[in-house]
């Protein structure tokens, strides 16, 4: 399975041509689907990955990696006929940003007054890194919400403002700065998108993204339950474990050198958790052996929620790292579990 996904993850979503559209509303620009340009079919990936990734290729080649292959192919042609996968931009602030859509497939229907498809609960999903680093590529798309979708979910998420080079208009990712607007857009059109339903929303941040989510709940009740994996709550206090990760606040957050106290603060959820509303259900997750972000920040979250008395859970996978890679399957499950709880299985 680790080979698997690392052959995954090397897979970039570039520019693709334009397909059929199912994000009609007219806040969706440039849309097209996943399914296209080298991710048309199986074949056309590996070729891709070949010319592109020829260390995975050759990987991937070997006869020990037969099997595994294989899986993936299945795999691909399974969810290539199961959901429903688009890439589109969307404005924000005069800003064009790029996200993604996933959906399981309509059903199709003989009877057109039986057509109407039933509403879903929406998902967010907030990436990690910043910039063009860490952004959701085909790869992890496909091993992480294709599965989401199946489960019943409408999965969507941004890639943050600078992310689309060569345009005028993409602006500067800041880390959480006016880069939030870009995911806080997603929470206002959640209506726009097809099967959607906007009373059913949650979010789910991953590393950096854990901490937009946070600062997401805190803005907008509308985001009925959150979930965080290896995310951090003081940014300051995990600059003694992590001090490289200032370079990064250097050079993404505004004002950084003058004003470094309060940027730090207004980004580390552990300092104003009462703020988020006790109606946003919250799930931490970490992994136990955490190289990048220190496994505390979730254990002082815990404490912080509880002594607020704020309806959460911390789930600790012992042993693995930060992107919970060895229990990515449990991780699943329990993201599942936890937005059927408080989205799916949720009161009107």
């Amino acid at each position: 399975m680790k080979k698997l996904l690392t052959f995954c993850l090397a897979c970039y979503c570039f520019a693709l041509p334009a397909s059929a559209i199912e994000l009609t509303d007219k806040n969706f620009l440039n849309v097209n689907s996943c399914f296209s340009g080298p991710f048309a079919s199986f074949d056309s990936w590996r070729a891709f990955l070949a010319q592109h990734k020829p260390g995975a290729a050759e990987r991937m080649a070997k006869p020990e990696n037969k099997q595994v292959e294989e899986g993936l192919r299945k795999m691909f042609e399974h969810y290539q006929s199961a959901v429903v996968c688009e890439n589109f931009d969307y404005l924000v602030d005069g800003i064009l940003v790029r996200g993604f859509y996933v959906a399981p497939k309509p059903v199709a229907t003989q009877d057109k007054a039986s057509a109407k498809q039933p509403k879903l609960p929406l998902l967010i999903f907030n990436r990690g890194g910043n910039g063009d680093f860490g952004a959701s590529v085909f790869g992890y798309i496909m091993m992480n919400f294709f599965p989401m979708a199946e489960q019943g979910f409408v999965v969507i998420g941004s890639q943050y403002r600078g992310f689309i080079k060569g345009i005028p208009n993409s602006g500067e990712d800041e880390f959480g700065g006016k880069d939030l607007s870009d995911v806080l857009k997603l929470v206002e059109l959640a209506g726009a998108f097809p099967q959607v339903d906007s009373k059913k929303i949650g979010m789910y941040g991953f590393s950096r993204g854990s901490m937009m989510t946070y600062m997401a709940a805190k803005q907008s009740p509308k985001i009925s339950a959150i979930a965080v994996a290896g995310g951090v709550v003081d940014l300051a206090a995990e600059l003694k474990f992590r001090a490289e990760m200032e370079n990064v606040y250097k050079d993404r957050i505004p004002n950084y050198a003058i004003q470094k106290e309060q940027a730090l603060a207004e980004r580390s959820a552990l300092l104003w958790a009462d703020k988020i509303p006790k109606s946003t259900h919250i799930l931490l997750l970490h992994g136990g052996n955490d190289e990048r972000v220190d496994v505390a920040n979730a254990k002082a979250m815990d404490k912080k929620l509880t002594e607020l008395k704020h309806p959460h859970k911390l789930v600790i996978y012992e042993g693995d790292n930060h992107s919970i890679g060895n229990h990515r399957k449990e991780m699943q499950d329990e993201l599942v579990a936890w937005f059927k709880d408080n989205l799916t299985n949720k009161k009107p």
